[in-house]
């Protein structure tokens, strides 16, 4: 018998027991360290090299391209405004794992972690390197520098007890990624400074302006103009690029009479327009933010094809990001009008990095994914039967889609408490393709209630509403919908796939007498639990959604291409 009345077969396995956690617990700490130092180079490497991205941001960015319809709009669905966050998050969570993994595979001898993780820094360069806004050679030597860097750390700690060299090791793995980060930031601020030297000229067709009173003036309602570090962002890029606004170029090339290249400067000194316009994302759902509104400025898209010249037998416009993002519209929709808009300015400003400086394509009434095009480089004249944009290859329509008539309640908020007696409903409204002729609100089911407007900017541009109302103790659902000419707002929830959401927004709040308010946690805890269950229930109607047109089989429409000869001015309205 060993001590303590263990016998010998028993404490040999305790100590193999002992042994196998020990090697765990090194194998973590080993692959945890290499896969910080694997973090932190190719973060640093990818900052220090000209037009560089790190293996990290090239795996993540390969993921955004393949991961299959339903899962982006699960992850859009859940996540929302926060899913490069969530993405980011994730990857640094796998890293640590594989991290891990190569530390197992030390342990089996050879070497076999170390060329693990040189193999994974090879292949997260290499998908870098695919991407057109970066350069090879530097994404690739990136990618290569981060794995040797975890592969020299893995060499050092594996297999051997806790050294203090271990804490010199992480402590310049975090010094390397704060290095990166700031050197990053720097970047960032430099281009912005950039941006916002360059001056626009006024327009020479200047939009009307903005009435004195044209906004309530309502706590808590969404102004006409969203500011621009307010605007919405969302695309399909994992980090916005930084263009050059010196050596970019914008190229119209394709089935026309004549390739031509214009230069920013080129572009500005052209005869501008303004429009005053909302611009929504197809994933917006129902009472979602992912909606703005701007004062756009910039060069209609039919003057430039106009001076190439297009073809006849070319029926589409695809436009190309330099992310490698395209997007297609019918060339019926680029008449003579103001809209498609190539533009260079929002809200009397450059267009933000993060909104497609130097140039995007904005065309009101169509979807943001369909029609937006940020960081625009080229317009290529060609036929839907030859080239197929970057959403039509994942499954989506290739008609471009149309916004419907949308409406959203700003006051109160949901789950709220509102003091009993006269109450204001406020909010906003949208129907880009004709305007906003009314708002209506319905208060428990009852009957619609005509709600007072804003002045009307423009068509393309939404509008404010409000309602008094009369608040009576308990809890009460509020409704809204939006009127456009003889078009009412769709009732039917529906998911984002594959023609937009869509339904009445839908509030309640808790009226109390003598203005007693509830103790602040249960409101918050209230709005936190809505929110959370209309998210998993929106991300639970995906995949069933992308079924019903036949995935994972390429989804087939009723209507595969265009509407035959329906021209922009059928489906927005022209600016006099």
């Amino acid at each position: 018998m060993t001590p303590h009345g263990v016998t010998a077969s028993g404490w040999a396995t305790v100590r193999r027991s002992d042994r196998c956690h020990g090697r765990a617990k090194s194998g973590w700490r080993a692959g945890a360290l290499a896969a910080v130092a694997q973090l932190g180079s190719g973060e640093l490497l990818a900052a220090l090299l000209p037009s560089a991205r790190s293996p990290v941001s090239g795996f993540g960015q390969a993921l955004i391209d393949v991961l299959p319809g339903p899962g982006v709009d699960m992850v859009v669905a859940t996540a929302q405004a926060k899913d490069k966050a969530l993405l980011r998050a994730s990857l640094a969570a796998s890293a640590l794992s594989l991290g891990y993994l190569a530390a197992r595979l030390e342990a089996q001898g050879r070497g076999r972690g170390r060329w693990f993780l040189v193999g994974q820094g090879l292949i997260g360069g290499a998908a870098a390197a695919s991407r057109p806004e970066n350069s090879s050679a530097s994404s690739l030597l990136a990618g290569l520098g981060a794995g040797a860097a975890g592969a020299g750390t893995l060499a050092l700690v594996a297999g051997k007890a806790r050294q203090p060299r271990e804490r010199v090791l992480l402590a310049a793995s975090g010094l390397a990624l704060g290095t990166a980060g700031a050197l990053r930031r720097r970047e960032r601020a430099a281009a912005d400074r950039r941006r916002e030297q360059m001056p626009l000229p006024a327009p020479a067709r200047p939009a009307a302006p903005v009435p004195p009173a044209a906004e309530f003036a309502i706590p808590g309602i969404t102004p006409l103009f969203t500011p621009n570090r307010s605007f919405y962002v969302t695309d399909t890029a994992l980090t916005a690029p930084r263009v050059d606004p010196g050596r970019w170029r914008l190229r119209i090339r394709g089935l026309v009479e004549h390739e031509l290249e214009f230069s920013l400067q080129e572009l500005l000194a052209m005869e501008l327009v303004e429009v005053d316009a909302t611009l929504v994302c197809v994933h917006n759902p129902i009472g979602g933010d992912r909606i703005s509104g701007a004062r756009w400025l910039g060069v209609p898209l039919g003057a430039l094809l106009g001076t190439a010249g297009v073809r006849p037998e070319s029926d589409q416009v695809l436009t190309h990001s330099v992310t490698g993002f395209t997007a297609g519209l019918p060339v019926e929709m680029v008449g003579e009008g103001p809209i498609p808009l190539v533009a260079l300015g929002m809200n009397g400003e450059p267009l933000t990095m993060r909104n497609g400086f130097p140039a995007r394509l904005l065309t009101p009434g169509i979807w943001g994914a369909d029609a937006s095009t940020k960081w625009l480089s080229t317009v290529e004249l060609t036929t839907w039967a030859n080239a197929s944009d970057y959403w039509d290859a994942r499954g989506w329509p290739r008609v471009p889609g149309a916004v419907r008539p949308g409406s959203r309640i700003d006051v109160p908020a949901d789950r709220s408490a509102v003091v009993a007696g006269s109450a204001i409903a406020a909010g906003i409204a949208w129907a880009p393709r004709r305007g906003v002729s009314g708002v209506e609100v319905a208060i428990d089911g009852g009957s619609w209630q005509q709600a007072r407007l804003s002045p009307q900017i423009a068509p393309t541009l939404w509008r404010q509403w409000a309602l008094t109302w009369q608040a009576e103790s308990g809890e009460h659902q509020l409704q809204v919908r939006t009127l456009s000419g003889d078009e009412v707002q769709e009732e039917n929830p529906a998911p984002p796939y594959p023609h937009g959401s869509c339904g009445y927004h839908t509030i309640r709040v808790q009226v109390r007498n003598n203005g007693a308010q509830p103790r602040r946690w249960r409101p918050r805890l209230a709005q936190t639990s809505a929110d959370l269950s209309s998210r998993f229930r929106l991300a639970a109607n995906a995949p069933p959604a992308w079924r019903r047109q036949g995935f994972p089989r390429q989804p087939t429409f009723a209507e595969p291409l265009p509407p035959a000869r329906r021209s922009l001015r059928q489906l927005l309205p022209s600016r006099p």
